[in-house]
């Protein structure tokens, strides 16, 4: 009899330390204000909503990592192709409205995508595979989180994870949003002109041509302050090489394959009107109060 008394005693004891440090987590994961969360929580239906963001959220990485062009200190830079201007000037007796693809970069905060708050590292995140091993492999980690954590932990751990997976939501949706601008932006130009413009790109860059192959129009100038798509570094601080004629920088990236040239960007004659006085105007058309003064702009035109 006494045996079995301490035989039970052991087990309590060794529940109530299993308990305790159950709960003990718990707590971490979740502070005193986010525990009323737990109420009324349902671990089959957060699983799923957990993986439908990871879902999600893959999606809009790999779209967007197409783009991607490096890391540095403040965040992670992006680039794009497009049109960005529209700009107005004289051109002997006739007012010119014209514009021309360049390429532009942005930096984004992608932080939430490579580490995990301090609250959810119970276990060691798992990590994407080759050129993308700094950003965390989500739809894995949580599958792995599913197999090892106990239905007690994994509940609060799901809810965090899923506060943290709509932060990610947030950082891709403002990429995404950057780099559609650039479609916007060619959409707004075709609409206003009733005009069709070839893909910003192709007048740009070109990649494993040889001197006979570029022929170049437009531009007499390289847009010096501009980044590389390749490298991140401004167009001016490439060579400069004389190619059938024309002057070209020119881009050697160890990750890229091939030499990449830089041509003056092909400009592209929206409309010309013949009009008394002389302007010099720029209209920066990813930003919608910018759209709205051009067509004003040419509503004044017209009149």
């Amino acid at each position: 009899m006494a045996d079995g008394r301490v035989e039970r005693t052991e087990q309590s004891t060794h529940g109530e330390i299993i308990s305790l440090a159950r709960h003990r987590i718990i707590k971490k994961i979740l502070p005193e204000q986010s525990s009323a969360e737990l109420d009324g929580s349902n671990l089959h239906l957060t699983i799923a909503a957990v993986r439908a963001l990871v879902a999600t959220n893959d999606e809009i990485f790999h779209r967007i990592m197409g783009s991607f062009s490096h890391d540095c200190i403040s965040g992670s830079v992006f680039k794009r192709c497009g049109y960005e201007r529209v700009n107005v000037k004289q051109v002997q007796t006739k007012t010119q409205f014209t514009t021309f693809a360049e390429y532009s970069s942005m930096t984004f905060d992608l932080s939430p995508l490579k580490r995990l708050p301090a609250a959810l590292c119970l276990l060691q995140p798992v990590y994407k595979k080759k050129g993308l091993s700094c950003f965390i492999d989500y739809e894995l980690s949580v599958e792995r989180a599913i197999g090892a954590l106990h239905e007690g932990v994994l509940l609060p751990y799901l809810v965090q994870l899923k506060h943290h997976l709509e932060s990610i939501q947030v950082c891709l949706g403002e990429v995404d949003s950057w780099l559609l601008d650039a479609e916007t932006n060619l959409r707004f130009i075709e609409t206003t002109f009733e005009t069709k413009l070839e893909s910003g790109c192709d007048s740009v860059v070109f990649k494993g041509l040889t001197p006979n192959d570029f022929f170049v129009t437009g531009h007499t100038r390289c847009l010096a302050d501009q980044p590389c798509m390749h490298c991140g570094s401004p167009i001016q601080m490439h060579q400069c090489v004389l190619l059938a004629g024309y002057f070209f920088r020119r881009c050697i990236n160890l990750s890229s394959h091939g030499v990449n040239y830089y041509s003056y960007p092909k400009e592209e004659i929206l409309m010309e009107c013949t009009f008394a006085g002389i302007f010099e105007v720029v209209f920066h058309i990813s930003h919608v109060t910018e759209q709205f003064r051009l067509l004003q702009f040419i509503e004044f035109m017209s009149s």
